[in-house]
């Protein structure tokens, strides 16, 4: 059996940086731990592939995600396993409204109202991946369809403080 070629330096290094040295599976960066430096406890970043080495998989740069050790090891070569947090960003706007990816898709950019621990989620996994400009409407609203017309509107009030903002993608 003959060891496979390693990826190249340069490419890992594009990669790291393009994933913003962030696991892309559960969101764990180096840069979120700055007291562990040094430690075991820190998370350790690997370079994976998306479709598998084992079946025939490329080393191209597009087939390659960032994951942490943990992440990437609990994956192993199953690619149904492959869920980026590119992805949890697109499930949770259809938690919030499925209409805002229609309209980002046709527009360019949504005006939203949604609750605000959806919007805090939205801030958090985004902040780890970079995909949208978010641009809070200064209001905070509440209750019932509170300014219903102001831009798509949560599926899910739960009659506690909204957000107004605006979602562009980068």
């Amino acid at each position: 059996m003959t060891k496979r070629k390693a990826i190249p330096a340069k490419i890992r290094l594009k990669v790291l940086q393009r994933d913003n040295f962030t696991c892309q599976s559960c969101g764990k960066s180096p840069a979120l731990y700055p007291e562990l430096l040094g430690i075991d406890a820190f998370p350790k970043l690997e370079i994976d592939h998306f479709d598998p080495h084992s079946k025939g998989g490329s080393d191209e740069i597009d087939n390659l995600q960032t994951l942490c050790i943990f992440c990437n090891r609990g994956k192993g070569n199953d690619e149904t396993l492959n869920r980026t947090i590119q992805d949890k960003i697109s499930t949770l706007l259809d938690t919030i409204n499925p209409e805002i990816r229609k309209v980002i898709n046709s527009d360019g950019k949504a005006k939203i109202v949604a609750n605000d621990t959806d919007y805090q989620e939205l801030v958090r996994l985004n902040s780890l991946c970079n995909a949208f400009s978010i641009q809070v409407i200064p209001n905070t609203i509440f209750g019932y369809q509170a300014m219903y017309n102001a831009g798509i509107y949560t599926i899910n009030d739960n009659h506690a403080g909204k957000v107004n903002f605006v979602l562009t993608p980068i």
